[in-house]
């Protein structure tokens, strides 16, 4: 084999590892065969989703309860002048 041919080889094989490992983290996250599997049913998922919006909504909505008018003190310095 000659230098050229060396040369070639060497970059081929790289160009292969380097698509193996990009594919591997694809297949990881459940890409590859089998991975809708796992998932749960979709009303069952939108049931939770909106169960859990409306959990959110209503912290949202006692937090904003909770925060001060801030009408009450506009000069905290009035007392000392």
């Amino acid at each position: 084999m000659g230098f050229w041919q060396m040369l070639y080889a060497t970059r081929l094989m790289s160009v292969i590892a380097a698509a193996a490992l990009a594919a591997a983290p694809a297949h990881a996250f459940g890409g590859g065969k089998g991975g809708g599997k796992r998932r749960p049913d979709a009303g069952q998922s939108q049931q939770s989703n909106q169960k859990a919006a409306k959990e959110r909504e209503s912290a949202y909505q006692n937090a904003l309860k909770a925060i001060p008018d801030g009408k009450a003190n506009k000069d905290p310095w009035a007392g000392a002048r």
